[in-house]
């Protein structure tokens, strides 16, 4: 503790060894300071031991940081006096690459887990179980929130099914035209909007019929439900439902998840194909060290999505097969309060 001299996120770790200047952004920093006031949360930070000097200085994510020092270019190779920006999370520089800092938008960017939201101009009172990044942390305000499993539950249905991802998802292109069972990707629990770790996954609606193909595309179709529970959601909080869904990361490159979105998401489509939707995000942040303008150099790097749109069929599935996954959802919150209930009464 006595020899604490500043608590960084591993960025700003970086940043302090290229640049000798402990700077860190907000957003980065919540839990130390107070995000929409950035000032530190002296009495969490005096509680544990620790005065408000341990949090960095906070600029915004797209400034400067300062520049490398010659001892950091012994080191890394970079060039004495290159600037280093302040950075954001992987989070918030995928959705600033799609566009959701430029004007308000709802989307989804796929990983192991999920980031679903929406932005807006005016932040919501009260995130109603999701995270709000106001607008003294970007330039526009996101209420949003993470699932727990997306490309995770991929990666569990392959294994168990012995066969490579890429497979899973041809298997559940090829599955015939039965009614799909409805599957809950809460296989390490749910994250937003539930918040219950101990909720579990399962299949609900499987008759002798389904075959593997079957539950390949339940798995697909589940977690996209899965994130667009939390887009309405976010949408509801903001009080505006955008006409379209930017779809980033994983899927975004992937065009056989388009299918899927149209049968799950009940919107127009707007797909980003990208080597690394983070990356662009950081370049824009780079980018805005040179031209002081974080606008200018989102418009400068952003690239145009793939738009595709759900025909009527999707639109009545999608609708219908939400309202089942709802339904099972309570299903395993009731058998999940049930184990609670047990659990407590031994």
């Amino acid at each position: 503790m006595a020899k604490t001299k500043w608590i960084f996120q591993p960025k700003d770790f970086v940043g302090f060894h290229l640049t000798g200047k402990a700077i860190s952004d907000p957003w980065s920093s919540k839990g130390l300071c107070n995000v929409q006031s950035r000032t530190a949360v002296t009495e969490l930070l005096s509680y544990i031991g620790w005065s408000d000097s341990v949090m960095p200085e906070l600029l915004d994510g797209f400034q400067s940081r300062g520049t490398v020092t010659q001892q950091a270019s012994e080191s890394f190779g970079f060039s004495v006096g290159t600037e280093v920006s302040v950075g954001w999370s992987d989070a918030m520089c995928g959705m600033a690459a799609m566009g959701v800092f430029s004007k308000p938008a709802t989307f989804v960017i796929t990983g192991t887990s999920a980031i679903v939201g929406s932005s807006s101009v005016t932040p919501p009172d009260d995130g109603g179980g999701l995270y709000i990044i106001p607008d003294t942390c970007a330039p526009l305000a996101v209420t949003y929130g993470p699932t727990q499993s997306s490309g995770s539950s991929i990666a569990w249905a392959s294994e168990l099914f012995e066969i490579e991802a890429n497979e899973l998802i041809d298997l559940a292109m090829d599955a015939s035209d039965i009614e799909i069972p409805i599957y809950l990707p809460y296989i390490n629990g749910e994250r937003a909007p539930l918040w219950r770790p101990d909720v579990q996954a399962g299949f609900y609606g499987v008759t002798s019929e389904c075959k593997k193909s079957h539950l390949a595309l339940a798995v697909m179709e589940g977690i996209s439900f899965a994130e667009r529970q939390v887009a309405e959601l976010a949408e509801t909080l903001n009080k505006v439902r955008q006409p379209s869904i930017l779809l980033g990361g994983h899927a975004g490159n992937d065009n056989r998840w388009e299918r899927i979105r149209h049968r799950t998401l009940s919107r127009t489509i707007e797909r980003f194909e990208d080597v690394d939707t983070t990356t662009r995000g950081s370049a824009m942040l780079a980018h805005a060290v040179i031209t002081k303008d974080f606008a200018l150099s989102s418009e400068a790097l952003s690239f145009k999505p793939l738009v595709s749109q759900p025909n009527s069929n999707d639109l009545m599935y999608s609708d219908k097969k939400f309202n089942e996954f709802l339904a099972a959802q309570e299903y395993a919150i009731d058998l999940a309060n049930r184990k609670r209930k047990s659990t407590d009464e031994k």
